[in-house]
Protein backbone atom coordinates (compact mmCIF):
# COMPACT_ATOMS: atom_id res chain seq x y z
CA UNK A 1 0.00 0.00 0.00
CA UNK A 2 1.39 3.38 -0.99
CA UNK A 3 1.11 6.26 1.43
CA UNK A 4 0.14 8.47 -1.50
CA UNK A 5 -2.98 6.39 -2.08
CA UNK A 6 -3.94 6.70 1.58
CA UNK A 7 -3.58 10.47 1.43
CA UNK A 8 -5.75 10.65 -1.68
CA UNK A 9 -8.39 8.37 -0.20
CA UNK A 10 -8.39 9.94 3.26
CA UNK A 11 -7.05 13.43 2.62
CA UNK A 12 -9.92 14.95 4.58
CA UNK A 13 -8.83 12.88 7.58
CA UNK A 14 -5.67 14.99 7.67
CA UNK A 15 -7.46 18.18 6.68
CA UNK A 16 -10.32 18.68 9.18
CA UNK A 17 -10.90 22.20 7.87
Amino acid sequence: MNNVVILEVCWVCYMPN
